[in-house]
């Protein structure tokens, strides 16, 4: 998959499930959807982002005062 930059197809979906927050369990605006990925699809992220974060720390691309969200 890597080598050749493909994602399989089946690996983008996910189940969207609603989960209620409080209130009026009437309201659509009172849930939050959740998505629910492939199992692989989790193990595959992690994988990558270990490499990359790899990658970045051994080349020394990000400055350590660099910060997300």
């Amino acid at each position: 998959m890597l080598a050749h930059g493909i994602y399989p197809e089946r690996l983008k979906f996910s189940l969207i499930k609603p989960i209620y927050k409080s209130g009026d369990k009437s309201s659509p605006s009172k849930y939050r959807p959740i998505s629910l990925l492939p199992a692989f699809s989790n193990i595959f992220e992690k994988v990558i982002y270990k490499r990359l974060f790899d990658h970045f720390n051994n080349n020394a691309i990000l400055n350590e005062h660099q910060y997300g969200f």
